[in-house]
């Protein structure tokens, strides 16, 4: 989150209540609309030797609900398709602004 641009994150609550252990990972970006920091699965083992901080992406809130997540050490862990040029593969119908 330190890299961040705060001009780019807005306070919008979600229109449904989160999970409690969610909500403070809970963000509304401009170019995303409402995301979870999430750490992907298949970069668990990596954050754990270094920092879970340089491994978080927002991932739209939708699929995070819908796909499941486990809890680490505060982080929220996602098992998502990743691809080195692209990211985390999430279908549009999962973002909601």
């Amino acid at each position: 989150m330190q890299d961040f641009n705060p001009s780019f994150m807005f306070d919008r609550p979600y229109h449904t209540s989160l999970p409690e252990d969610l909500e403070p990972l809970h963000f509304y970006l401009a170019d995303s609309g409402h995301v979870i920091m999430c750490v992907i699965e298949s970069f668990i083992n990596q954050a754990r030797e270094t920092s879970y901080d340089d491994y978080e992406c927002g991932l739209p809130v939708k699929y995070v609900l819908e796909n499941g997540y486990t809890m680490e050490n505060g982080y929220c862990v996602v098992d998502v398709h990743y691809d080195e040029n692209f990211g985390a593969i999430v279908d549009d119908d999962y973002n909601e602004y």
